[in-house]
């Protein structure tokens, strides 16, 4: 069997990564940064439409409401992005609720609170 020759890491090329890797990192990125606006403008249209209360207390009435109102996106914004952006993609629920969709996503999407990356792209949403 042969032997592989040892590799051999670039002395500036490590300096480079550890001198990059000490800088904290950001807490948001830029892109975030210039979504921020739209993001509060679309979550201040939610609360309008939903009057301010916990969407998913109709759906879930044995899960008692507890804590502040969060956005929700229905499909999350890792499976469609942009998702965070689409009113008609996000819902106000309370912290409690939230919780439970995100611990239950089968449940949660049989009754309507949590949608799947196909349900986007089968209906040609962009």
């Amino acid at each position: 069997m042969k032997r592989r020759a040892q590799l051999r890491s670039d002395p500036a090329k490590t300096r480079a990564w550890i001198d990059r890797s000490r800088r904290a990192i950001p807490r948001e990125s830029a892109k975030r940064k210039a979504e921020r606006a739209r993001r509060l403008e679309v979550v201040d249209e939610v609360r309008r439409r939903d009057g301010d209360r916990c969407y998913a207390a109709a759906a879930l009435p044995a899960l008692t409401c507890r804590g502040p109102l969060d956005p929700h996106e229905v499909i999350p914004r890792s499976t469609r992005p942009g998702g965070h952006l689409d009113p008609g993609n996000v819902r106000l629920v309370c912290r409690g609720h939230h919780e439970w969709i995100t611990d239950n996503p089968a449940a949660a999407a049989s009754v309507g609170l949590h949608g799947w990356s196909w349900e986007h792209y089968q209906t040609g949403d962009s």
